[in-house]
């Protein structure tokens, strides 16, 4: 499956990895998705209307959750092990801060659409967490996942 447009919904369906975590009970992202409070990160500062969390995904080792935030959606999802994605034509991998070895933020542009694609991964307490908010700034998204890393145990 291809990551494109503002679907992060492919992410963690290929297995690369496996093992200890795929024995940890993953921490519900629409738990996490509505204690992040994504208007005040992804939005900063900015009135925005902001929809109610919804359920994307949910498979036994792939769960994921949505809301959109002003013109934006911002998808959140936990994995018991850690996926691949393509179609995109990447323009930056970065490693931010504050958020655990391993973590990336990609910023590129989907392969078919064209259309932004602005996703972070990183790995906590047996998870792996991928946040998606394509067209955001990768300020506001890593902001999002410090958030979120922060929540996770």
């Amino acid at each position: 499956m291809v990551l494109a447009g503002a679907s992060i919904g492919t992410v963690g369906l290929s297995a690369l990895t496996s093992g200890p975590a795929a024995a940890t009970a993953l921490p519900n992202p629409c738990t996490v998705l509505g204690a992040a409070h994504a208007q005040s990160t992804i939005a900063r500062g900015r009135h925005v209307s902001v929809g109610p969390v919804k359920v994307s995904t949910t498979t036994p080792s792939y769960k994921a959750c949505s809301q959109v935030v002003g013109s934006i959606t911002v998808y959140l999802g936990v994995s018991a092990f850690l996926g691949g994605s393509g179609g995109i034509r990447v323009t930056s991998v970065t490693h931010p801060t504050g958020l655990g070895p391993g973590d990336e933020l990609t910023v590129g542009k989907a392969m078919g659409s064209g259309g932004p694609v602005d996703v972070i991964v990183f790995h906590k307490g047996g998870a792996y967490v991928t946040i998606s908010a394509n067209g955001a700034s990768p300020g506001n998204l890593t902001a999002l996942a410090r958030q979120v890393y922060r929540s996770l145990h």
